[in-house]
């Protein structure tokens, strides 16, 4: 597999963000550290957000999770934004950090999401099974919202403001 590095070269714009301001439906990029064999790994990881959980409480408490761009091929993406609908992706965003940001048109709150993820999401087949992850937000690194060029790879009907 390995979708990341074609993700990362259609990056416009990174802006760092903390933690505690990820939303849902944002492109993020952060470092992760996992325990392998006894010994600390950091491995950079993108991900798409659909929740964090629990909304309330302290960040070794909370987990995003999300879909591993890493394991998202471009077929998933225009699969996962159709069953979005139209228009999935919003463009004028305003970032927490300041400017603008890319991000899915999610639901959001606990009974949505599982709605979502349930009704949706299983059905575009392979994508819940290898790209699914879920993050300790303790462990994550700089987190950076990634402003993303869907121009060649979205319909313009789902782009929402990236239509010419």
């Amino acid at each position: 597999m390995g979708f990341l590095v074609k993700h990362r070269s259609r990056v416009i714009k990174r802006a760092t963000v903390p933690r505690s301001k990820i939303e849902v439906g944002t492109m993020i990029e952060f470092r992760y550290e996992k325990v392998k064999g006894g010994k600390v790994e950091e491995n950079l990881v993108g991900a798409i957000v659909l929740s964090v959980w629990p909304p309330a409480g302290a960040l070794k408490e909370k987990k995003v999770h999300g879909l591993s761009l890493d394991m998202v091929s471009d077929n998933h993406l225009r699969r996962f934004a159709q069953i979005i609908g139209a228009p999935s992706v919003d463009e004028n965003v305003e970032n927490p950090s300041g400017g603008n940001m890319v991000k899915f048109n999610l639901a959001s709150g606990r009974t949505d999401a599982y709605k979502f993820y349930d009704t949706k999401l299983t059905k575009i087949g392979g994508l819940v099974q290898s790209a699914y992850r879920t993050y300790k937000m303790d462990k994550m690194g700089q987190v950076r919202v990634l402003d993303y060029d869907f121009k060649n790879l979205l319909a313009p009907q789902f782009r929402g403001d990236f239509a010419d």
